[in-house]
C-alpha cells in the first residue's frame, strides 16, 4: 500500500482538473456546482488536494476557504481528513483525520470507509487495528471501490488482519 497517499496512488484527471477550473469563489466561501462535484467523486485525496492547491495558487485564493466547504458531503469529508492527515492548510492533525474519514463512512461512502481502514492499519489517530482495517477495506471493496480491492489483496498477500 502507498505510504504517500492516504489510501491508494495518484492518477491523474482531467475531470477532476476541470471540475476545479469551474470553481467559483465569493469572498467567505469557495462553490462547487454538484455537477462538478461528480467528476472529483471516487478520486484519490492525494491528487484531488493537489488539485484543489493549484487552483488556490491560481486563483490566488485563501485555503481556508477549501477546509470551510468541507462539512456537508462525504466527499468533502474525506477531503478534509486528508487535509487533517497531511497538514495540508491546517496543523497536522491525525485524530481529526481519523474522525473525518468516519464520518465520510458513517454516510456510507466507499472511500470513507477505506480511509478508515488505513487509519486502522496505520494507527492514524487510533490504535492500529489490523483485524478492523481488514473489515473496512473489505466492506469498501464489496461495495466496489477499487483501492479497496486492491487492499483487501495486500491484506491477504501480507497477512495483516486476515485469519
Amino acid at each position: 500500500m502507498s505510504e504517500a497517499c492516504v489510501y491508494g496512488p495518484p492518477f491523474k484527471s482531467s475531470g477532476a482538473i476541470q471540475a476545479i477550473e469551474k470553481v467559483s469563489s465569493s469572498s467567505e466561501i469557495i462553490q462547487i456546482d454538484n455537477k462538478d462535484t461528480q467528476l472529483l467523486k471516487g478520486k484519490n485525496s492525494c491528487l484531488t488536494l493537489d488539485i484543489l492547491e493549484q487552483f488556490l495558487i491560481k486563483k490566488k485564493q485563501n485555503p481556508n476557504n477549501i477546509i470551510n466547504f468541507c462539512f456537508d458531503d462525504p466527499m468533502y469529508q474525506i477531503i478534509l481528513a486528508s487535509c487533517y492527515s497531511h497538514g495540508k492548510w491546517v496543523e497536522k492533525n491525525e485524530r481529526k483525520a481519523f474522525v473525518y474519514y468516519q464520518k465520510s463512512a458513517e454516510m456510507d461512502n466507499a472511500s470513507g470507509i477505506c480511509g478508515v481502514g488505513y487509519c486502522y492499519d496505520k494507527g492514524i489517530g487510533i490504535e492500529k487495528d489490523e483485524n478492523k482495517a481488514f473489515i473496512y477495506y473489505q466492506k469498501s471493496a464489496e461495495m466496489g471501490l477499487a483501492i479497496g480491492t486492491y487492499n483487501v489483496g495486500c491484506c491477504y498477500q501480507n497477512g495483516i488482519g486476515v485469519e
